[in-house]
């Protein structure tokens, strides 16, 4: 009789007891099998993303961050107050409730080959900590695992899950700084009331009565509205383009005590509202970015070129390049003072009389290129300087129906270049090229002098 098969049947039989008791006794106990199966980390009940209100961010030894919201938006509350890009802060708890767990590591398995220091999870490498009106959840950010897996404790539970790196990567390898918003004066809206840029020994002052704005410094003139309308938009939209230092022991080394640069920008139907930019010290030798900082808040920030050349433009470029701020539907009455004639145009209906010569009628088409001259024309250029009284040649009066003087425009020429200058008592030069050719002589209006 043969044995041979049974007993090899047998043998197996026994191997593979030993094997089975093995790996469920001492294997097991060395390196214990996780809880697998891909799951949701979070539920929308317990992350209630739209009810956040506080988020609290603690990162090694950096300053605890806490975020709050304010409305529509949120503030960075601690270490100090700066306002955040609501996108920025909504992704990061949508980082958290994206999250899902590939396993499930019990504490209790940890012990035996592995422990929550090796995990980076006592203590954690971040915190994360919701909050909302009924409740919170504390995320505890452990190292970064293979294949794309990190590790993740929630609220001190007695267990660990592997997840994604999603909250890992916006936690540990963003840094928090760039979750700010950007916009250094965002403020600037139609509740604006004064503008104020300095830029070494230049100052330029901005005011707005009611709804008409002004220049008031360094002369009281119009302003071009077009200008001003995008030097608003300009400054409302401008941006910091990083944040480079907070809260560093002295500012003078970037050159923000005293600054080399500062727009303030007053708001509120009261102008009780005034925040100041202030420019610092160029960051690169021969370079046009700037560190700058808006006062009262301690983060150096970099200010581009471009930025810089918006907010701080000369005061010529923001000024009315029209003569004078009269419609000349306006205008009943004329006076032209030339070099050889004063005399006097008048609307008469739908004609202008000249009553210094027997009231005859002046040329239609030269009275009103006149008027448009001195009410539409736009200058080449502007400066900013007295009269040249040694070049004068004359003036133009604009007199209203009230038969009050609207305006009294003088005139100057240089026969060199042939340049003509406009100056309308407001210290402004409006600079015109020479086949301008103000006419100040009857003839020019098609009458004769006496």
């Amino acid at each position: 009789m043969n044995w041979r098969p049974t007993i090899l049947v047998w043998l197996l039989v026994i191997v593979g007891a030993a094997l089975a008791w093995w790996v469920s006794g001492p294997l097991a106990t060395q390196a214990p099998e996780a809880t697998t199966g891909p799951r949701t980390l979070l539920t929308p009940e317990e992350l209630p993303l739209e009810r956040i209100e506080r988020i609290v961010l603690r990162r090694g030894t950096d300053p605890e961050m806490t975020f709050v919201r304010q409305g529509d938006g949120w503030i960075q509350e601690s270490p100090f107050a700066f306002p955040m890009d609501p996108f920025s802060v909504r992704q990061l708890a949508a980082a958290a409730l994206g999250l899902e767990s590939s396993r499930q590591i019990e504490l209790d398995d940890l012990a035996h080959g592995s422990s929550l220091a090796a995990l980076a999870l006592d203590p954690p490498e971040a915190v994360v900590e919701f909050v909302w009106p009924d409740g919170r959840r504390r995320i505890d950010l452990g190292r970064l695992g293979v294949a794309g897996r990190a590790f993740v404790r929630v609220d001190g539970a007695e267990h660990v899950d592997v997840v994604g790196q999603a909250l890992h990567e916006r936690v540990l390898a963003m840094d928090p700084r760039e979750w700010r918003q950007r916009r250094l004066l965002p403020e600037t809206s139609v509740e604006c009331r004064r503008i104020e840029i300095t830029a070494g020994d230049s100052r330029t002052v901005l005011e707005r009565d009611e709804r008409q704005w002004r220049l008031a410094e360094p002369v009281r003139t119009r302003v071009d509205q077009a200008a001003l309308e995008a030097y608003l938009q300009g400054v409302a939209g401008a941006q910091c383009t990083g944040f480079i230092v907070d809260q560093p022991a002295d500012f003078a080394p970037f050159g923000l005590v005293p600054p080399a640069g500062v727009l303030a920008v007053t708001c509120g139907r009261d102008g009780d509202s005034t925040r100041r930019l202030l420019v610092g010290n160029p960051i690169a030798v021969g370079g046009q970015d700037r560190f700058g900082m808006i006062e009262g808040t301690p983060a150096v920030v970099r200010l581009s070129g471009d930025t810089l050349a918006r907010l701080f433009p000369g005061a010529a470029a923001l000024i009315d390049p029209t003569p004078c701020g009269v419609r000349p539907e306006d205008v009943k009455r004329i006076r032209i003072k030339g070099p050889a004639a004063d005399f006097t145009l008048e609307r008469d209906l739908d004609v202008w009389r000249c009553p210094d010569l027997d009231n005859r009628e002046a040329s239609p088409r030269a009275v009103a290129n006149l008027l448009q001259q001195l009410t539409a024309a736009r200058a080449g250029s502007i400066a900013i300087q007295p009269f040249p009284t040694e070049l004068e040649v004359g003036f133009v009066t604009l007199v209203g129906f009230d038969l009050r003087p609207l305006a009294t425009v003088r005139v100057a020429h240089e026969n060199e270049s042939g340049l003509w200058a406009l100056e309308a008592g407001d210290g402004v030069l409006r600079l015109f090229p020479k086949t301008f050719d103000v006419a100040l002589d009857p003839k020019g209006y098609g009458l004769e002098a006496k």
